[in-house]
């Protein structure tokens, strides 16, 4: 029997995870536009106040990905 590699299993983990941060950093850019960063920026700070360790990390990776989409998209690099 195979065993897969703690990378491998690590990888099929955070697969849905980052599904979930692609698609709520997409949808925040659709509704604020240029200022999603802000609104991202606000939760994550409500978040820490609360200590809300594991949202606080989603949000963190949702914020990442909108700054890349964001940037991307202003860059003109999207195809």
């Amino acid at each position: 029997m195979i065993r897969p590699s703690a990378r491998s299993m690590r990888e099929d983990i955070l697969a849905p995870r980052r599904k979930n941060a692609e698609e709520a950093a997409s949808l925040m850019i659709k509704r604020y536009g240029r200022s999603a960063l802000h609104q991202i920026d606000q939760r994550i700070e409500e978040l820490r106040s609360h200590g809300e360790g594991e949202a606080l990390e989603l949000w963190r990776e949702i914020r990442t990905t909108a700054e890349f989409l964001l940037n991307t998209t202003l860059s003109g690099d999207s195809n």
